[in-house]
């Protein structure tokens, strides 16, 4: 038990120390702090954790680390990712309605009761953003019981993409509202698979590269100084998509693969739900004309667990652009022309981020505003 606790202290103190930094860059004048450690941890070493954490926090006010923030609060909760009710501890760390904007940090902990990682929440000013915000950080899907963490994902040895599991099933495809290449709304049935919980960063593909030889051009490479390493690879055509899909031993998803990923089975507008998108996705109104670090729009979360599926960029898929079932419009557009896009991009408006809305481009092309991510 005594090295079990030496364990736990050693590690918290170092964990913490790292998310200081994030916090000096993050937070703001009367920013308020809720901790929440997660994990099975019985009540002795309960306490001794609370406690080290609680004397971490103050040793960065003493040290001055966190001076440029006013009134942080060290409230302390364990949390029971078995619980129903997600919103009853958060309401009792003072986030609710109303409530001044706090900050989520979330420290999870193994199945030893060890420290395994810190995670940095947005600011979230309600229970229901607070809620989504740690459902997404500890990996669960919105709108189903919480599994333990990991449960429903998988980690692709070849590149590092995390994958995480769509069962199989029947949903509801397309939408009436829209373009009309979205109708008819049909049925679709798919066997279990396997998609990425992230959009393909620029340091998978830096790898792809270096490892293969393989030319995708040079502008991939301008986006990916300017942008860095966990921004999504952008300015990749879908046959450069595909290369990188056949060296990783994985493949691009269908269209309706994505889409049930995207929307789950509910026909939801967005991956979240059907509130819009500020602060929940990069878009045209807050991105700022870039692509952002994937995963870090953590309130955009899908049901079974997807980041970005809704902005940052528009993301390739197997398919031709070509009419659903029982579409009987005439255009030229459809057949072995285009390549399928889903899900815009930060240059897109709100309405362009619908889970439903179908985009195409030329196999070949390459732009600022399209990468991909990969199934199995």
């Amino acid at each position: 038990m005594v090295v079990r606790r030496l364990v736990l202290v050693l590690t918290l103190g170092l964990l913490v120390a790292w998310w200081a930094s994030a916090l000096v860059a993050r937070a703001a004048p009367g920013d308020r702090l809720a901790v929440l450690v997660v994990g099975d941890l019985d009540d002795a070493d309960a306490t001794v954790l609370e406690g080290q954490l609680r004397t971490a926090l103050k040793a960065l006010r003493e040290s001055g680390t966190l001076s440029g923030v006013g009134g942080l609060s060290d409230s302390f909760l364990r949390y029971d990712l078995q619980r129903a009710d997600h919103k009853a501890p958060l309401q009792r760390l003072g986030i609710g309605p109303g409530s001044r904007c706090p900050r989520l940090l979330v420290v999870e902990l193994d199945g030893r009761g060890k420290p395994s990682g810190v995670r940095w929440g947005l600011l979230v000013t309600d229970v229901g953003q607070a809620v989504a915000a740690l459902q997404q950080t500890l990996g669960v899907a919105a709108t189903s019981p919480a599994p333990s963490r990991g449960s429903n994902e998988r980690v692709n040895a070849k590149d590092g993409s995390v994958l995480v599991c769509v069962p199989a099933g029947s949903f509801r495809m397309g939408s009436k509202d829209g373009g009309s290449s979205g109708k008819p709304v049909h049925a679709v049935t798919l066997s279990e698979y396997w998609i990425g919980k992230y959009e393909v960063t620029n340091a998978q593909f830096k790898r792809f590269m270096s490892e293969t030889g393989y030319d995708a051009g040079n502008d991939w490479r301008e986006k990916a100084s300017e942008w860095g390493a966990r921004a999504p690879v952008v300015s990749v055509s879908w046959n450069d998509a595909q290369a990188y899909c056949r060296w990783a031993g994985l493949r691009l998803p269908t269209e309706a693969e994505w889409e049930k990923a995207a929307r789950g089975t509910d026909g939801r507008k967005y991956p979240w739900g059907n509130e819009g998108p500020e602060n929940r996705a990069w878009y045209d109104n807050n991105s700022g004309g870039r692509a952002h670090d994937v995963g870090s729009a953590l309130l955009g979360v899908s049901p079974y667990g997807c980041l970005d599926m809704a902005g940052n960029v528009d993301e390739w898929c197997q398919d031709w652009y070509d009419r659903y079932p029982g579409n009987t419009e005439m255009n030229n557009n459809y057949g072995t022309k285009y390549r399928i896009l889903r899900g815009g991009s930060w240059l897109n408006s709100d309405g362009e981020l619908r889970c439903a809305i179908r985009g195409r481009l030329d196999p070949d092309g390459r732009f600022s505003n399209v990468g991909f991510r990969c199934s199995l």
